[in-house]
This record gives C-alpha cells, sequence and structure tokens, in this order.
C-alpha cells in the first residue's frame, strides 16, 4: 500500500527548486504533492488516473492552501475520482452553475411561474395569486437569489401577515411560495424547497376558513321585494340589482356575472353561453336564462348596451370596466342581508335539492367540479343536463316571485293592523 501523509509544514517551508530546473516536486503520497518553482512558488497538485490516462490539477498554492487543506481537498477529489470524474471540470461546472443561478431571484421565478400556468387559470384566480404575489410576497424577497432563500425568510414573511391579522392571506401566500419553488426545482433552478422545512410549524396558525353566508328560504320574498323597488326607495343602482337578480336566476359565480359581454347573450334562445376564462371550471359553460331573466336584460340593454363587446354590468364611472367584486357583495349587506352574492348559490342549491330537483343537474347548473375518477364525475363531464336544468331554473324564478308576493301581502297586512 502507497504511503500517505510524508509531509510536514516544515519540509514543505524549507524545501526549494535549483534554478537549474523547472520545477520540483514533494510527494505526500495518494496523489497529492507540491510542485516548487525556483521563484519559490509553491502550489498543490492532486495527480490521478481514469482509464489509464493521467490526469492533474491544481488544489491551490501553499501557504495559501495549509497542508491540512489541501489533504481536505484531496479526499473530496477522490470521491468524485473513484465515480470517473474530472474534479477539475466538475468544479468549472459548479462555478458556471452558480454563478447563473444567482442571477435567477425568486421574482423571475416567481412571475415565470404565473406566465406559464395564466392560460390554464380563470381571469379572477390569476389576478387573485398576481395581487397577493405583488402586494405580499415579492417586497419581502426582491432582488434575493432563489437558492438563497431559506425557511425563515419564508416564516418571517408568513408570519407577518399573520400579526397584521392577514391569516388567510398567510395561507395563500405559503401556498403560493411552495409552488413558485416546485416550479423552480422542475426548472432546475432550485434544489429544494424550504416551505417543506414549515410542515407543523407552531408559529404558523392554523386558519378555519368562512364559508360563504347564504341567503335562506324564508328572506327570499322580503330579497326580491327590496330588489323589486325603484327611484328613491331603491339604494342600489339598476346595473347592481340586476346582477343580484341574474345570480338568482343563474347561479353564476361573482366573476363569471360580473365580466358578461352582450355578445355572450342571446335573448331569443334564452341562453348565456359565459367563456372558459370566467369560469372557475375553466371550460365554456352554458346557463338557461328564465323569463324573468330576459325581461330585466331587455331592460338593461337600454341602459349598457352599445355593440356586442360593451360590458353587460358596467361601472356607472366607467362604461369600459365592469362593477367591483365589492359592489355586488356590499350590494347585498346594503340592503339589510346578512350573507354575501355567493350565498346565493347556496341557497339555489338547497331549494332545488328541496323541491326535488336531480342533483346531478343542479350540480351542473352551479358549474361544481366532479371528480372524473369515479362513473359519475365520468358522466357529468359529457352530460349537460340543459333540459332538466331550464325547468328547474324557471321553476326557481318562478317560486322567487311567489314569495316576493306572499311577503308584500303579509307585510301590507301588518302595516294595515298597525
Amino acid at each position: 500500500m502507497a504511503k500517505q501523509n510524508l509531509l510536514t509544514d516544515r519540509l514543505i517551508k524549507e524545501a526549494a527548486c535549483p534554478l537549474s530546473k523547472n520545477f520540483v516536486y514533494l510527494n505526500d503520497g495518494s496523489g497529492l504533492r507540491v510542485r516548487i518553482r525556483p521563484n519559490g512558488t509553491k502550489t498543490w497538485i492532486h495527480r490521478w488516473k481514469i482509464n489509464g490516462v493521467e490526469y492533474t490539477n491544481s488544489l491551490g498554492s501553499y501557504p495559501q492552501v495549509s497542508l491540512k487543506d489541501a489533504r481536505v481537498k484531496l479526499t473530496s477529489d477522490k470521491v468524485l475520482t473513484s465515480e470517473g470524474k474530472n474534479p477539475s471540470l466538475e468544479r468549472k461546472i459548479s462555478r458556471k452553475t452558480n454563478t447563473a443561478l444567482i442571477k435567477v431571484t425568486f421574482e423571475v421565478c416567481a412571475y415565470d411561474w404565473l406566465a406559464d400556468n395564466k392560460l390554464d387559470w380563470s381571469a379572477t384566480h390569476y389576478e387573485r395569486t398576481k395581487a397577493i404575489l405583488d402586494t405580499y410576497i415579492s417586497d419581502e424577497f426582491r432582488n434575493i437569489p432563489i437558492t438563497y432563500i431559506t425557511d425563515q425568510l419564508v416564516l418571517n414573511c408568513l408570519v407577518k401577515l399573520q400579526k397584521q391579522g392577514k391569516k388567510a392571506t398567510s395561507r395563500k401566500a405559503k401556498s403560493i411560495i411552495n409552488n413558485v419553488f416546485l416550479h423552480a426545482m422542475s426548472k432546475k433552478q432550485a434544489s429544494s424547497n424550504p416551505v417543506l422545512l414549515l410542515t407543523g410549524n407552531k408559529l404558523l396558525k392554523g386558519y378555519k376558513p368562512n364559508h360563504f353566508k347564504a341567503i335562506q328560504r324564508k328572506d327570499v320574498g322580503e330579497l326580491m321585494h327590496k330588489l323589486s323597488l325603484t327611484k328613491t326607495d331603491q339604494p342600489l343602482g339598476f346595473v347592481t340589482t340586476t346582477a343580484l337578480f341574474l345570480t338568482l336566476y343563474t347561479g353564476l359565480r361573482n366573476n363569471s356575472i360580473r365580466g358578461a359581454k352582450w355578445k355572450e347573450i342571446n335573448l331569443q334562445k334564452q341562453l348565456w353561453t359565459i367563456p372558459s376564462d370566467r369560469m372557475k371550471s375553466g371550460n365554456t359553460f352554458a346557463v338557461p336564462l328564465p323569463l324573468q331573466a330576459i325581461k330585466i336584460l331587455i331592460k338593461l340593454k337600454n341602459v349598457t348596451y352599445r355593440d356586442k363587446e360593451s360590458f353587460v354590468f358596467q361601472s356607472e364611472r366607467s362604461p369600459s370596466k365592469t362593477i367591483s367584486e365589492n359592489t355586488v357583495n356590499l350590494a347585498v349587506k346594503t340592503l339589510g342581508f346578512d350573507a354575501t352574492q355567493h350565498g346565493m348559490r347556496t341557497l339555489i342549491q338547497t331549494t332545488l335539492l328541496h323541491f326535488g330537483s336531480a342533483p346531478d343537474a343542479v350540480d351542473r347548473q352551479l358549474d361544481h367540479a366532479v371528480s372524473n375518477k369515479n362513473s359519475r364525475g365520468s358522466y357529468m363531464g359529457q352530460e349537460d343536463f340543459m333540459e332538466a336544468r331550464i325547468k328547474a331554473m324557471q321553476n326557481f324564478a318562478n317560486w322567487c316571485d311567489k314569495e316576493k308576493i306572499k311577503f308584500e301581502k303579509e307585510n301590507a297586512k301588518k302595516k294595515n293592523t298597525a
């Protein structure tokens, strides 16, 4: 067995190269030696063979690289040479890779992730995700290479949001950061995901989401009455009240309704076709329009229609924009109900089921996601249940009218007896 660790610092310091030679070597064993030149420079050299071919690699100058450090470097290199790799080449590749990664910041990866998913997401989901990224995440990691971001930096960002009372936003931010790292790892821009190290961290508070509050069936008559008020008796604008009526008559989500353009609505066929980018499911979706919806849309057309590209539910301040998400949600509260516009979907679902509508038709009307992993999901993916939905939504609209009449009669009796 070849001898190892033959050198000492004293031997190396005292060694010199005669002027008659270009260099001399001092061997430490195991392929490690010091090359000494006549001018006094001393360089660590690692010599090894791969498939009978000899290679050499510099490990640095002595005494900047001590004897001890040179032996440590040799040990690391031997791991690579035992695998048939060239340590010098591996270091060059590593330096270039690290230099490239330093230029890849979290922001670069995050907006690349957004761009990759934009076509697959609904417009609302994209805008909400981008808003959280712009408002709460980007500033925390600005100009920091993604490989330099630790679990502590991520934790600081999330805890900061929690202290501001934004627990739901903190949870969403964590999900976004996690997905950005997964995206970066898939592109070899990061080698690990610090978010995984936060699993079970006690500083991150649990979040229990508040479900959308629904309008109760007993309150539908009063709601219909208040939506039907006009002029000074009506605190809401006509566009806003129509948006709420259409929510009741279709069961569509806020974004699907607000972004409507007149080209999507066929009054003759009593059909509204919503493009995929405004549907949560990401699919183009058609909903039947009961007669009550047609009647109120004809009135609205006189107000907001300029051409087929016009928004149905235009902002009063800017016709080129739609009414805001908050405008519709606050409208329900303005009318005196502790509920949300989305909560009307729950009302529609429970009422239709209560009156015997087919569950599959109700799910299709509300565009509920049903897993394709079972036979029902596969069936629903192909069937639109349009005939059953037309009947169900017309019956529901008729029921709403009856509830309004009943409420107004009872209210009139109360006034007469007062």
